[in-house]
């Protein structure tokens, strides 16, 4: 099936949302801009894209009255060498830094513009008013110089050089510190004694950045002279600044991943409702055996199974159509069915190779949680793959359930290589990896927080050693546990109902119609849109069932058509592999869905609601 417009763009959420939130809340002000060139290709202008409230501050200009409009249209004064510049920054891929001073406001800015990806670009202004001032009134007077030094937020030093016989910059005395400062030095102490005599010598200022790998953080450091042989230097924390660059990167390529997997993983859903069609079909015999029917009932859960975890990769990216069916579930049970869908990664594929890994289990007397089980039996499946790439000779894992203060907890313990404290604070990271692309791809442990995060509960290295092991601990909160009763819906209809059920795809068609007739219903089916429409004149229906991706005419407008038409005369139900949220539905005035790969228990369940 080919899928439709509306449903071929899936935003990217989760790393989209965090760039929003830390481009909203950063204390200095960002802006997202597109550039626009004339016929020549030169700069001509440029567009608001994104503004955040620290530059509405700063500027004066409204965020809601400047989205949308050109640069030249917020500022009627503004000099087209500053257009020329930030083109710069888009034509040739290079991010510049400089300083501005607005006239206005008396105030002095920092500006760093780096290029996006489709002639976008941003710009991030850091107030330097208060640093431009310390630099002239340090030298004018001594008690301004100390008051200032000490009240300002950046950390600032002044050291004297010490120069040998050569006139080579060999070591430094501090002389001054300010309050905020912390020794912290990333570069080599020859590459800054360089960069300060340069100052000291010539007079000129730098600016430049300073990454301390001790405290993961990175630094602008700003050098100016003083006197005599003593330079300033101050040290800013850009970090968040650093790391707004970074969410900006993965946020497009969590795009392309994301549209990517939406498409592959419809696909894959279609597929899984033949398999799941097809086999409610054999169930609907009589003269199965117990084993038989014991082993459909398996495949059954597996398909459903899979269905969940293709569910997960729709979500990847797409916070808003996050997946909400919960259900009440016996954490050990999900654990136990995790632990035995993993062997082939802890016991058949280690034993090939004459290595072993033993799994123990620890279950606690826990209430059951309310909480979705293909995502659950993801996080535990995660865990275990995590433990057994982190014991590449072997070992044991333990896994443990109870309940605590903040609600049940899983931990899963190994004893492996465990991690250093770099690896430990990167772990939750998307694309972060220490085990090479053939093994891993980043995504399994970011997976995890992600959607352990959504629930409202949390995850953490509970604690880890290099060369012992490490113990990762998942916590579920007190208000996710089983306090909802859930009310199952009257399973029994009175009537026979007529379905017409409408799927280009003929063999799953074929599949349902048997299904929704052996629960005592007459069902016709069309292959398109079009058709269905005919039918619909020639015969009475009650409920027409239509998939959405349909050549021609595509399943929101057959139900915008049958709406048009019959009003609520005829229910309707979106069958489809895409991920349909609340939102959508009712978008198009839809009450109900089926979810592909969907069982005949469920197709009772949705009718059973009507």
């Amino acid at each position: 099936m080919q899928p439709n417009n509306n449903q071929k763009k899936i935003k990217h959420s989760i790393n989209e949302d965090q760039f929003q939130r830390m481009f909203d809340g950063m204390n200095i002000g960002a802006t997202l801009c597109e550039l626009i060139t004339d016929e020549q290709g030169s700069p001509k202008d440029y567009r608001f894209i994104k503004i955040n409230p620290a530059f509405e501050k700063q500027s004066g200009v409204s965020v809601s009255s400047s989205i949308g409009k050109t640069v030249k249209e917020v500022f009627p004064d503004i000099e087209q060498s500053w257009i020329d510049k930030l083109g710069y920054v888009v034509i040739n891929n290079e991010p510049i830094e400089f300083i501005n001073y607005n006239h206005n406001t008396d105030k002095s800015y920092n500006v760093n513009a780096f290029s996006f990806s489709d002639g976008k670009f941003a710009m991030l202004f850091e107030d330097i008013t208060q640093r431009k001032k310390a630099e002239k009134k340090l030298i004018k007077s001594e008690q301004q110089y100390k008051q200032l030094f000490n009240s300002m937020t950046e950390m600032i030093v002044v050291i004297e050089l010490i120069y040998n016989k050569y006139n080579q910059p060999i070591d430094w005395y501090i002389r001054q510190i300010n309050k905020p400062f912390a020794i912290f030095l990333g570069k080599p102490q020859e590459e800054l004694l360089n960069s300060f005599a340069k100052v000291e010598k010539t007079g000129e200022s730098i600016t430049f950045e300073n990454y301390g790998a001790e405290f993961d953080k990175t630094y602008q450091v700003g050098a100016w002279k003083m006197t005599k042989n003593t330079v300033g230097v101050s040290f800013t924390d850009i970090t968040d600044i650093k790391q707004a660059e970074k969410v900006s990167i993965e946020s497009h390529r969590l795009s392309a991943i994301g549209e990517m997997a939406s498409s592959i993983a419809h696909d894959f859903n279609n597929s899984l409702q033949l398999m799941m069609g097809n086999l409610e079909i054999i169930k609907l015999q009589k003269n199965l055996s117990v084993t038989v029917r014991e082993h459909i009932n398996n495949i059954g859960v597996l398909i459903k199974d899979v269905a969940s975890r293709t569910k997960s990769i729709q979500n990847f990216g797409d916070k808003n159509n996050y997946n909400t069916e919960f259900e009440s579930l016996d954490l050990n049970q999900v654990t136990a069915e995790s632990i035995k869908q993993s062997r082939p990664l802890w016991k058949d594929e280690m034993e090939k190779i004459g290595l072993k890994i033993n799994i123990n289990t620890d279950y606690g007397e826990i209430p059951n949680i309310f909480f979705n089980k293909g995502a659950l039996s993801s996080i535990i499946y995660n865990l275990i793959k995590n433990s057994v790439e982190a014991m590449p000779e072997g070992g044991e894992i333990a896994i443990k359930t109870g309940i605590k203060t903040e609600g049940i907890f899983l931990t899963c313990m190994d004893n492996g290589i465990g991690m250093n404290q770099q690896t430990k604070l990167k772990i939750f990271q998307p694309f972060y990896t220490t085990k090479g692309y053939k093994t891993g791809r980043g995504l399994g442990m970011s997976g995890v927080y992600s959607v352990i995060k959504e629930a409202g509960g949390s995850v953490k290295v509970k604690s880890t050693s290099v060369g012992k092991g490490t113990t990762i601990e998942v916590v579920l909160p007190a208000n996710q546990l089983e306090k909802i009763k859930i009310i199952e819906e009257a399973a029994s209809i009175k009537n026979s109902l007529r379905v017409l059920y409408v799927e280009d795809e003929a063999i799953i068609a074929l599949s349902s119609k048997k299904i929704i007739e052996a629960l005592g219903h007459k069902c016709d089916i069309e292959l398109s849109g079009e058709k269905a429409l005919i039918s619909l004149d020639k015969k009475k229906y009650d409920v027409i069932i239509t998939d959405i991706g349909m050549p021609g005419m595509n399943g929101w407008q057959l139900a915008a058509a049958v709406k048009n038409k019959f009003g609520d005369a005829i229910k309707i139900i979106i069958a489809s592999g895409w991920n349909i949220n609340e939102k959508e539905l009712k978008r198009h005035k839809i009450k109900y869905c089926l979810a592909k790969p969907y069982t005949k228990e469920e197709i009772k369940k949705v009718f059973s609601k009507m």
